[in-house]
């Protein structure tokens, strides 16, 4: 098995050392590798089939080495001293951490390649997002679909299909068997602990649950009940499954997209693919 020395920075920080030891589980099939920060590097490069520095450390010993060397930059602030070392044409890859840098380099540099930073998503997750409702959810079989929790359910068990257990449904406990009068700052604890509100009720007079949860600052979705058609501050649904799993996604969709959009372009899976075929590349990986 082929050696890789990883050059992580220093051994202090965040962003280096974090960013090479998020990628090494997915080489760790090719290369034997070995971590050496860049104040203490080791005597003879050459034993090393593979160098990859996290950092840029531009010393005379690794220029004048047979190995396959290459090195990442990840700061504009660094291109100066890039561009001026014409030592750096001897490196078998270049990696730009933003698109920025790869068009600073990438004219005197061919061997440059644009990869970003990337997220460990089993770790950096966000919290479920949380779809709340207030009202007597014990009642009888009539209230319920009259209020139609049954149908608010059944919208983020299929929300959670799509998107991955990324909802879950909480009901505030039935204030209708609360000893005295509910006391309103409980309620006040439930909205704050929510993404979002949704009333699917049949009919409503002016229900203070969408008041207060929009008081609160709550994306609110409701069925055309009170006086919410007309308000613009509301996502209006029709009483069906579809609907209400609809105006959910609307309430919530920029955190959405967000996490979508690091799944896609910012996951070390797909990341460490890049790197794989850079390797391969430069016959490092067959």
């Amino acid at each position: 098995m082929k050696q890789l020395l990883n050059i992580v920075g220093e051994n202090r920080g965040w962003a280096i050392p974090n960013r090479a030891k998020n990628l090494a589980p997915y080489l760790k099939k090719y290369f034997d590798i070995t971590d050496f920060f860049k104040w203490d590097l080791p005597n003879n490069f050459n034993d090393y089939d593979l160098i990859h520095m996290h950092h840029p450390v531009l010393n005379e010993k690794i220029f004048g080495i047979n190995t396959v060397w290459g090195f990442e930059v990840s700061s504009e602030r660094l291109l100066p001293k890039i561009l001026s070392n014409s030592l750096c044409k001897k490196a078998n890859f270049i990696i730009a951490k933003n698109i920025n840098i790869h068009k600073a380099l990438y004219p005197k540099y061919r061997t440059c390649h644009y990869i970003p930073n990337g997220v460990d998503t089993k770790l950096f997750k966000p919290n479920p997002i949380r779809v709340g409702w207030v009202g007597n959810d014990v009642s009888s079989k009539e209230y319920k679909i009259y209020k139609g929790t049954d149908l608010i359910r059944k919208a983020c068990e299929e929300l959670n299909t799509n998107l991955q257990g990324l909802f879950e449904i909480v009901f505030v406990k039935d204030p209708s068997h609360y000893p005295t009068i509910f006391p309103q700052e409980e309620i006040v604890k439930f909205y704050k602990s929510l993404d979002v509100f949704v009333l699917a009720s049949e009919a409503e007079g002016s229900s203070n649950v969408v008041l207060e949860a929009l008081s609160m600052g709550l994306p609110v979705v409701t069925t055309r009940v009170g006086n919410w058609d007309r308000l613009r501050t509301v996502i209006l649904v029709e009483r069906s499954v579809e609907s209400i799993k609809n105006g959910i996604q609307m309430a919530i969709q920029d955190k959405i997209e967000k996490r979508v959009m690091i799944e896609q372009s910012y996951n070390w899976v797909n990341l460490a693919k890049q790197y794989l075929r850079i390797y391969r590349q430069i016959g490092m990986v067959l």
